[in-house]
């Protein structure tokens, strides 16, 4: 793919393997205290998911019936805006460290310019 595809912004796709039963509370302490720090780093939360422990109703889709995690999806208008947000987080942790069983899995992607998230 050449340059000439790509955009300036960046997706990220953070995955945070939590505690078994953590995964309301650390939505909830996502929600108040990493997205306004998103926002105030001009970032924007496209998603966010957490484990869903129902039966798997469709068997030919694999499930890993263990794993608690929360999934967040942001956007960014360029890496530095991605950077200065991961730095306001890491100065602040605590809102997330005691759920948190591994470390967090972090995905950047470079939107297309055929993306619909540019």
């Amino acid at each position: 793919m050449s340059a000439d595809n790509r955009l300036t912004g960046v997706v990220v796709i953070q995955i945070h393997h939590l505690r078994s039963g953590a995964e309301a509370d650390f939505a909830g302490n996502f929600e108040t205290d990493a997205v306004p720090v998103l926002i105030g780093a001009s970032g924007r939360l496209l998603g966010a998911f957490i484990t869903e422990h129902a039966e798997n109703s469709f068997p030919r889709l694999p499930v890993r019936l263990s794993e608690n995690v929360f999934i967040a999806v942001t956007g960014f208008d360029s890496p530095e805006a991605h950077a200065s947000y991961e730095a306001a987080v890491a100065a602040s942790p605590q809102w997330q460290a005691a759920d948190v069983t591994w470390r967090t899995e972090t995905l950047r992607l470079t939107p297309t310019s055929q993306s619909l998230l540019r």
